[in-house]
C-alpha cells in the first residue's frame, strides 16, 4: 500500500482538533473520538510541514498545511504555546516513523510469554501508545508510564490512554527513584546525534554516560537499563547505529557489563513505509538486565564489537550472517547518512515481518534465563547479495571474515551444517559454548546437530 500523505496529513488533523477539544471540554474521548486520535501516524517524510504554508490556490497539500497551523492557533493560549507544537512537529519529521501494530503485537507478546509477568511497565518514548495497548491487551492492570515529549503527539497520548501515566516530557526527565522500578522496558526509541541534558548522566565521573548523552539512541538504552530491576527487560525497536557505529563501542561495553543479550534482530528498511512513507534501517534488541559477575559470553562480545568490510559498511558481529536479518531481498545501498549500508526489504508486507519475528523470538517463551531465539532459515549469502553491488568475497567477509571457496555448501542446510560445525571447533566440542556464539539455546543446538547428522558423523 502507497503512503498518501495528503490521507495521513488529514487524519492527523482531524486527530488534532478532537484532542484540543477532549482538552477543552476537560472529558474523556467517545468511541467514535477514541478511533480518530487512533487514526494520527505523526509527521514522519511529511516533509511539507517544515516551510509555512504559501497559500497557493487549488494546491490540496498546501491548505491542508496552512489548515493544521489554523488550528494550533486556535488551541493554544499563545505564540509561545503555538511555536511549542509546530517546532515539535517540524522536528518529529525525521524521527517520527510508528511501529506497524502487528510488529508491536509480536514483541510484547515475546515479553509476556517469559514468564516475567511485568507490572511496572516503561515506555520512553509513546508516540501514540501503541506498545502501551498491546501491554494493557495482556493486562489490563499493568502500571504503565509513558514519556512523550512532541507536545502534539503527547496530547493525542494523554486522551488515547487516560488509564497511563502520561508525561508529557522528555525521558531525561524521570526522577531517580524510579532507578531499579520498572520490570520491562519496551519502545521504538528516536535515534540521531542529538545531545541532551541529564544532570545525572552530563555531569557524571564515568566517561561513558557522558558519552551516551550525546546520541538519543546511545542515552535512552544506557537511561533504560538504569531504570529496570535487576532481571528485567529492555526491548527497543532503535537504529542500527547502536550496534554498527564504532564510536558506540564504549556504550555497548557498558550495556554488556549490565546486561545480558536475550535477542537482536535486523528490521527491513521497508517496515515502516506504509505507516510513515520512508525507508530506514532498524534492529529490534532486547536486554535482560544482570550485574556482570565474571567473564564476557561469546554472544555479549558479538554485541560489543563491529567491523568494517572492503566496501566500507560497518556490521555488527551478531549480524555476521543474514540468520538474525528479517528479510526476502538485499543490496548494497547508503545509510540515511548518505554511508554504504546493506539495504534489506521483504515484499510479504507487515504481516509476514511479524510473523517471521514471531517465530525469531519463540524461544523466549523457554523460561527466564534461556530467553534465546531459534535461528531463522540460514540464506546462501552469496546468492542474496546481487553481483553488481557486491562479490562473493563481500558475502564472506559479512558472514564470516572468510574467503568462500568455489566448493562452499550451497543449500541452506549445508549452510548451516557448516556454520554448526565451525562454532563446535572453535569450542573444542563444547556445545554450551558453541550455542551461545550461534545465537540459539543448547536445546535448539542439540535438535540442530540431530537433524543435520553432525554428531553420527563425528567431523568436528
Amino acid at each position: 500500500m502507497a503512503f498518501n500523505k495528503k490521507a495521513h496529513l488529514r487524519r492527523n488533523i482531524d486527530a488534532l482538533k478532537t484532542a484540543f477539544a477532549l482538552e477543552r471540554e476537560q472529558r474523556t474521548a467517545t468511541a467514535e473520538e477514541r478511533d480518530i486520535l487512533a487514526a494520527y501516524s505523526g509527521f514522519g517524510a511529511i516533509k511539507e510541514v517544515l516551510e509555512p504554508p504559501k497559500n497557493k490556490p487549488g494546491n490540496d497539500m498546501d491548505a491542508l498545511i496552512s489548515e493544521l497551523h489554523e488550528v494550533i492557533k486556535a488551541d493554544t493560549p499563545n505564540e509561545r504555546e503555538y511555536k511549542r507544537y509546530t517546532e515539535g512537529i517540524k522536528s518529529s519529521v525525521l524521527t517520527a516513523f510508528y511501529t506497524p501494530p502487528q510488529v508491536v503485537d509480536a514483541i510484547v507478546g515475546a515479553i509476556w510469554h517469559t514468564g516475567i509477568a511485568p507490572q511496572h511497565i516503561l515506555d520512553p518514548s509513546a508516540g501514540t501508545g501503541i506498545f502501551v495497548q498491546a501491554a494493557h491487551a495482556h493486562d489490563p492492570h499493568a502500571e504503565i508510564t509513558c514519556f512523550e515529549k512532541d507536545p502534539a503527539t503527547g496530547l493525542i497520548l494523554k486522551h488515547l490512554h487516560p488509564e497511563s501515566q502520561v508525561r508529557l516530557q522528555g525521558f531525561e526527565r524521570i526522577e531517580p527513584k524510579y532507578a531499579g522500578h520498572y520490570d520491562v522496558a519496551v519502545s521504538n526509541i528516536p535515534f540521531g546525534d542529538v545531545a541532551l541534558f541529564d544532570p545525572f548522566f552530563s555531569t557524571h565521573t564515568d566517561p561513558v554516560r557522558r558519552q551516551g548523552t550525546r546520541t538519543l539512541h546511545n542515552y535512552f538504552f544506557m537511561k533504560s537499563v538504569d531504570t529496570v530491576r535487576e532481571g528485567g527487560l529492555v526491548a527497543f525497536i532503535t537504529s542500527q547505529g547502536v550496534l554498527n557505529a564504532e564510536q558506540g563501542r564504549p556504550v555497548r561495553e557498558w550495556l554488556m557489563k549490565r546486561c545480558d543479550v536475550v535477542s537482536a534482530a535486523r528490521l527491513p528498511n521497508n517496515l515502516f513505509f506504509d505507516h510513515a512513507g520512508t525507508e530506514v534501517g532498524s534492529d529490534l534488541i532486547i536486554l535482560q538486565k544482570k550485574t556482570l559477575t565474571g567473564e564476557l559470553s561469546p554472544r555479549q562480545l558479538d554485541f560489543i564489537e563491529s567491523r568494517k568490510l572492503s566496501n566500507g559498511i560497518r556490521v555488527n558481529n551478531l549480524f555476521r550472517t543474514f540468520d538474525r536479518v528479517i528479510h526476502t531481498d538485499v543490496k548494497v545501498g547508503t545509510d540515511p547518512y548518505g554511508k554504504p549500508a546493506m539495504e534489506f526489504t521483504h515484499t510479504g508486507g507487515t504481516s509476514a515481518i511479524a510473523d517471521e519475528l514471531r517465530r525469531m523470538l519463540s524461544e523466549l517463551m523457554q523460561g527466564a534465563s534461556h530467553r534465546e531465539p531459534a535461528p531463522a532459515p540460514a540464506h546462501d549469502i552469496k546468492a542474496l547479495l546481487p553481483s553488481a553491488t557486491a562479490t562473493a568475497a563481500t558475502a564472506a567477509e559479512y558472514a564470516e571474515g572468510e574467503v568462500v571457496s568455489d566448493d562452499a555448501p550451497q543449500t541452506k542446510a549445508d549452510l548451516h551444517r557448516e556454520q554448526i560445525m565451525r562454532a563446535l571447533r572453535r569450542h573444542n566440542g563444547r556445545r554450551r559454548e558453541a550455542a551461545a556464539e550461534l545465537f540459539m539455546s543448547e536445546r535448539t543446538l542439540y535438535r540442530k546437530i540431530r537433524e543435520l547428522g553432525i554428531e553420527d558423523n563425528r567431523e568436528l
